[in-house]
């Protein structure tokens, strides 16, 4: 369930991250979408409060990725004999992991 979760959310996350960079950005207001526009330039993302608004989204983009990946590892592991504690352990620790990066990003 978990895994099926976090990918609702990754395609949620990859059709509004087209939509703000690819539509809005390039199609209709015609703004290069490079690194200043990444990062907010020449405000940055901190220091404005129009800029900070996707941060958790990004963030919550990032974290979804490896714990999908750690969801199919765990899959993978049982489908060849490992045992489901085991299974569950690495899968916990590839969420602590995508949790921590999370917090680093």
């Amino acid at each position: 369930m978990f895994q099926i979760g976090s990918g609702i959310y990754l395609a949620a996350f990859i059709v509004t991250h087209l939509n703000s960079a690819l539509v809005s950005a390039r199609a209709v207001h015609h703004i290069d979408t490079n690194w200043a526009w990444a990062s907010g330039a020449p405000v940055g993302l901190i220091h404005d409060a129009g800029s900070i608004r996707p941060v958790p989204h990004y963030a919550l983009g990032v974290f979804f990725v490896l714990a999908h990946l750690a969801s199919g590892l765990r899959g993978v592991l049982i489908a060849h004999g490992v045992t489901t504690t085991i299974a569950n352990r690495i899968w916990a620790t590839g969420l602590v992991a995508g949790g921590w990066s999370r917090s680093r990003s």
